[in-house]
């Protein structure tokens, strides 16, 4: 029968993730020389390389990329069984404390949470604050990993983020708003709703408007997206939304869509504590 050693298999993973032997074997605690050892270690078994250098990186080849991905499932698999075989006669749940920012779309929220929020053996724990309170949070370890519309690679040096979902940006607004012309001319001089000064969104929306040339008043600052969405429907205003929150009520004509913002995306990142997030509740999710 084949065999393939576990650990060797685990380090390989670290090693993906982080690109580097030198970064893996920080968070693993094993020396570079011996980490360096226990990859050569797997390649020799599989056969095949499984990296490619790029300047201080390390690249996964086709090879690597396939290799990761069954991987991935394995130790996924592995979680779920020993959670399932070694659960005692009432099985105890662990709680996994999520900190949401509140504007990002609750369908993309859902979909990236439903693994957890749906696993007889966890309790999900969420809450919804601003993007500064969900990183101090994090930082002290109050929370296992947050949910947010940017990268946490300037804001924190203790923490990591990867990007989970991006999507469309629509400009709409209620039929009761008279419009002419074509997007984006036909919302010059219009009210809008815009998001809080602190997300990325905002400054990627007014940047919009300036580069097009577009004056529109900005009557409001709000960080929950549904309620913008629920404003909308009732006024003449206009703001811009990801996709997924108003694609519904465009399709049931509650909500008309003037246009699209080109090159202009929302953005979904997780971000967490490498040395003290889950990585099986992390793999859950990404």
């Amino acid at each position: 029968m084949y065999k393939i050693n576990f650990n060797h298999l685990f380090y390989f993973k670290t090693i993906a993730e982080n690109q580097s032997i030198v970064k893996a074997s920080k968070v693993l605690n094993i020396s570079q020389p011996a980490l360096s050892k226990q990859l050569k270690s797997l390649e020799y078994d599989l056969g095949f390389s499984l990296f490619e250098r790029k300047g201080r990186r390390l690249v996964l080849n086709t090879n690597g990329m396939q290799v990761l991905e069954y991987a991935t499932k394995v130790f996924r698999d592995t979680e779920e069984m020993l959670v399932s075989v070694n659960k005692p006669t009432k099985a105890k749940t662990k709680e996994v404390r999520i900190g949401i920012a509140p504007w990002l779309s609750n369908h993309v929220v859902y979909s990236s949470l439903k693994k957890l929020i749906y696993n007889k053996h966890l309790k999900c724990s969420i809450i919804q604050i601003e993007t500064n309170g969900l990183i101090n949070l994090l930082e002290s370890n109050k929370l296992d990993f947050i949910l947010l519309d940017q990268s946490i690679k300037l804001r924190s040096k203790k923490l990591e983020s990867k990007l989970i979902h991006k999507e469309k940006i629509i400009c709409t607004t209620s039929y009761k708003t008279k419009t002419k012309g074509r997007f984006p001319t036909n919302i010059n001089d219009k009210r809008f709703i815009n998001y809080s000064p602190d997300l990325q969104v905002h400054t990627d929306i007014n940047n919009y408007l300036d580069d097009h040339d577009i004056e529109c008043e900005e009557i409001s600052n709000i960080t929950d997206s549904a309620l913008i969405h629920l404003i909308l429907k009732k006024t003449d205003i206009i703001a811009f939304l990801p996709e997924s929150i108003v694609k519904n009520s465009i399709k049931n004509k509650e909500l008309r869509k003037l246009g699209e913002l080109d090159d202009v995306l929302s953005y979904s990142w997780i971000a967490y504590n490498p040395k003290q997030v889950d990585q099986g509740i992390l793999d859950l999710v990404l």
